[in-house]
Parts: structure tokens; C-alpha cells; sequence
């Protein structure tokens, strides 16, 4: 009871998870985004101007701002630590490869 009240005082989902999640398309999304939503040290400015190339196209990809697309590109961890806040998603949904689009979230 005391976890659910938290959420709801925070205006977060309260949910149960069991071991059926780590199978789940979410879980496999999570698990790439997580250590880069939670990594310390971030440039806000950086972010910004990260954020302000999607002001003026709409399909951008993956490869074309981070051509080496791996956990040593700082613009790869810019880039998921945005999507993991909720500011950009990718299409489709959970893959993130050179190709995927990258947009701004609109809900």
C-alpha cells in the first residue's frame, strides 16, 4: 500500500511485474535505455542543441547523428538518454539501429 500511495503522490503508474515482463518488446527497450537515462554528467547545452535539430526535420536517423552507434558515441548516449525521458521516440518502436527515425514525442 505504502508503494502505491508514493505513486500516486508522485503521479506515477503503480504496477506489479513479474518475470513475464523480460520477454516483453518494453523490457528488451528498457534495458538499452535505462543506463543511458541514468547517466550522470549530461550536458544540458549539449541536449539542447541535440534536441533542436528535430525544430527543423522531421526524419532524422539514428546513423545520421551518430554514425558509430555504439555506447562510446556520446551523441548515441545523448541521444537514448532523450528518448528515455520521453522527449524523442524512435520508429519503430524498440529497435535502435542505423536506420530507425528518430522523433520528437508528441503524445
Amino acid at each position: 500500500i505504502a508503494a502505491h500511495d508514493y505513486c500516486t503522490e508522485n503521479n506515477w503508474d503503480f504496477k506489479i511485474v513479474t518475470e513475464s515482463i523480460k520477454e516483453s518488446p518494453l523490457f528488451a527497450r528498457a534495458d538499452i535505455i535505462l543506463p543511458h537515462l541514468m547517466h550522470p554528467g549530461l550536458n544540458q547545452e549539449k541536449l539542447g542543441s541535440l534536441l533542436s535539430l528535430f525544430e527543423t526535420s522531421s526524419n532524422i536517423t539514428f546513423e545520421s547523428i551518430c554514425p558509430n552507434m555504439n555506447w562510446n558515441d556520446e551523441n548515441y548516449r545523448y541521444l537514448l538518454h532523450l528518448i528515455g525521458l520521453g522527449k524523442l521516440i524512435e520508429e519503430p518502436f524498440g529497435v535502435f539501429d542505423s536506420d530507425t527515425v528518430i522523433k520528437v514525442f508528441a503524445s
